[in-house]
């Protein structure tokens, strides 16, 4: 049972082998035993165990050091194969961007920072199957 109400937002949705991330921070462990519930439930409907990360943070993208923990462990469990990550609805941008190297570093999960959507989709092709 749950501490303190979540704290965040999050919209999932699927295309094909590709996992689109909505989220709005700053978020709280709460909202990260949610978002991993939304994604493991979001991850039946892929295509292909062979998936990508399209990751849209907005507003003030931080977490708590205790949740940053926990979903390096969640996703080394999942291991897309990239995470695109869209900066430009961030408020926070250089610290989010700081906090998703680490947690994708220590991962080992591919990643990269963009400012349009687009250019994030181009790039994760190369790792994401055809649909």
């Amino acid at each position: 049972m749950a501490l303190f109400l979540v704290h965040g937002e999050c919209k999932i949705s699927v295309e094909g082998s590709l996992l689109v991330i909505d989220v709005v921070g700053p978020w709280n462990l709460e909202f990260f035993d949610h978002l991993h519930q939304e994604l493991a439930t979001a991850a039946k409907q892929l295509t292909t165990k062979d998936y990508s990360v399209l990751l849209i943070p907005r507003g003030e993208a931080i977490a708590v050091n205790q949740a940053k923990e926990l979903h390096v462990e969640f996703i080394k469990r999942r291991r897309p194969k990239a995470v695109a990550i869209v900066l430009k609805y961030c408020s926070s941008a250089s610290i989010t961007q700081d906090m998703c190297t680490r947690i994708y570093k220590i991962a080992g999960i591919e990643h990269e920072f963009f400012e349009d959507e687009l250019q994030a989709r181009t790039w994760l092709q190369k790792y994401t199957p055809a649909n």
